[in-house]
């Protein structure tokens, strides 16, 4: 058998197969009606799903934190919901029949563009998150993941445009796989430590405790703060085993012996982690 033969017929054995055609009325009434109601929900709270930095302070109970979350968990929630009702009416369409394909793109395209706001939405909860207490792994992780989710609704919509849903789990994978190469290749520990030098500038805020508990990869970085705060983080030069030995040690081990360790002078801990 050929690789493209293979390829096909695996996915072909991955798309949802065609499910038992219902009239119109028994899928459109309640996809429909979930459409009101998810737009209700969107425009009544759309302060909470768009609430900036004023809308946490002026909030009682409310942290950047909590606020975050929320918008993380709903996203899931929603998501999965909204995947789940689409693979399971969208069986009971009448493709032949144009009128049903039409009605059945507006209404699971509606369910999707509504969905798009939820993850726009979280996406920008957690950006506030960062902005006010600088980026950890986790959060670049939870960032990663609301984006993937983005990318696997527009897919449901590109698939649903095009009325053909053999691709889709291959596109989900696909850019879940490229999604971890992208977060490998990025260097997260580097990223969240260039990001914590750019807020210390800025603000002259820092959490030390946190940033010692990065990899070798974040030293460069690290290594231009003043020493008080670089002494406190990066550790002293070890002989590691020959089997743990990389670029990034070599280079944190070069950095730290050419300059003599000063007193660590550790400043206030930030709150709201």
């Amino acid at each position: 058998m050929s690789p493209t033969r293979s390829v096909t017929r695996w996915h072909s054995m991955l798309a949802p197969g065609a499910g038992r055609r219902r009239p119109v009325w028994e899928w459109a009434v309640p996809v429909c009606a979930l459409v009101v109601v998810f737009a209700a929900f969107v425009v009544v709270q759309a302060a909470t799903l768009f609430g900036g930095h004023d809308h946490v302070m002026t909030t009682d109970d409310l942290t950047f934190a909590d606020h975050a979350r929320s918008g993380f968990w709903q996203l899931i929630t929603v998501t999965v919901g909204v995947l789940v009702v689409v693979a399971v009416q969208v069986r009971k369409v009448d493709a032949e029949v144009r009128r049903d394909r039409v009605l059945a793109r507006i209404a699971f395209g509606s369910l999707c563009v509504l969905t798009l706001v939820v993850v726009w939405s979280a996406v920008y909860r957690m950006s506030l998150y960062e902005q006010q207490f600088g980026l950890t792994r986790l959060r670049v992780g939870v960032m990663a993941v609301e984006v993937w989710l983005g990318v696997v609704v527009l897919a449901v919509i590109v698939a649903g445009a095009r009325w053909s849903a053999r691709l889709l789990p291959a596109v989900i994978v696909g850019t879940a796989a490229l999604g971890v190469l992208v977060m490998a290749v990025v260097n997260v520990d580097a990223l969240v430590a260039d990001r914590a030098v750019e807020r210390y500038e800025r603000t002259g805020l820092i959490d030390v405790d946190y940033l010692g508990t990065l990899s070798a990869d974040a030293v460069p970085a690290v290594s231009t703060l003043p020493p008080t705060l670089r002494d406190c983080i990066v550790d002293e030069p070890g002989s590691d085993p020959w089997w743990n030995a990389n670029l990034a040690r070599r280079e944190a081990a070069v950095i730290a012996a050419s300059d003599p360790l000063a007193e660590c002078a550790l400043p206030a801990r930030e709150a709201g982690r």
